[in-house]
Parts: C-alpha cells; sequence; structure tokens
C-alpha cells in the first residue's frame, strides 16, 4: 500500500471500523493514537518478509500499522488485531502493562493468551465488518 490515495483509504475504512467496533460492543473508547507508518520506520536484518505489522503501546497510548508494500486490507486486519490489544489495555491496564513488558511470547503463556484473544477476536472484527459491507449494512453491529 503506497501513494497518498491509499492513506485516505485506510484512514477512511480504520474511521468505519471503529464506529463499527463501537457499535459492536467493543470497548475502544478514548482512542488511542493511531499512525500509520511506512517501511522505512521499521528495519529489520531479515528483509520485509518479516517487517513488523503493527503494534501496540500501552504506556503511549498509541497502535501502530506498518502500511508499506501490504495490501489495504491486510493493513485493515492489522489494525483489528492492534485495536484488540487496546481493548485488552482499557479492560485491565495493569494486567496489560505488566504482560506487554515482555518482549517475546515463547514461553509465556499470559503473551500467548492475550496474543490468541486478539487474533480471535480481531480476526472476528474484520470479518464482521466486511459482511456488514456486503450484506448492505455498512455501519451496523450484527
Amino acid at each position: 500500500m503506497d501513494g497518498s490515495d491509499s492513506l485516505y483509504a485506510a484512514k477512511f475504512w480504520i474511521a468505519r471500523i471503529c464506529e463499527f467496533a463501537r457499535k459492536s460492543g467493543l470497548g475502544i473508547d478514548p482512542l488511542p493514537e493511531i499512525r500509520l507508518c511506512g517501511a522505512d520506520e521499521f528495519q529489520n536484518d531479515r528483509g520485509d518478509v518479516f517487517i513488523t505489522t503493527g503494534y501496540y503501546q500501552p504506556g503511549r497510548n498509541a497502535l501502530v500499522v506498518t502500511t508499506a508494500n501490504r495490501h489495504l486490507k491486510d493493513v485493515l486486519r492489522s489494525f483489528c488485531h492492534e485495536l484488540v490489544h487496546h481493548a485488552q489495555w482499557l479492560e485491565n491496564p495493569n494486567y496489560v502493562q505488566r504482560i506487554f513488558n515482555s518482549e517475546t511470547m515463547t514461553g509465556n503463556p499470559e503473551v500467548e493468551n492475550l496474543e490468541k484473544d486478539a487474533y480471535l477476536r480481531g480476526n472476528l472484527l474484520m470479518r464482521r465488518f466486511t459482511e456488514s459491507l456486503n450484506s448492505g449494512k455498512a455501519g451496523k453491529a450484527k
């Protein structure tokens, strides 16, 4: 995903997803700072295949998603995943902050459980949002 038109499209759909998430009962308010970043802001030694696709910073109340060389729907799916991490933090900030201090998921069942929850709820949010668009009920929760 490159160019200002794509960035505009991402921002448009992110706003719609946030509206849908609220109507669906996902506690996301107040929203975090949302940043869409190009690949130049993320460096790794393995090339673009394993570049960070997004992350949530509870201490800074910021959600960051990488957009470069990605399909818009993939960017939005990453956004949904990170939005669930934000909701987790709002639900239990002390617990999530402690767990987010861990660097890896390997060998840490608490981090793994947060990730499983974010994958499940994030993907379901994206799927329900997509189905709402396809059924002509855009912006309405099911």
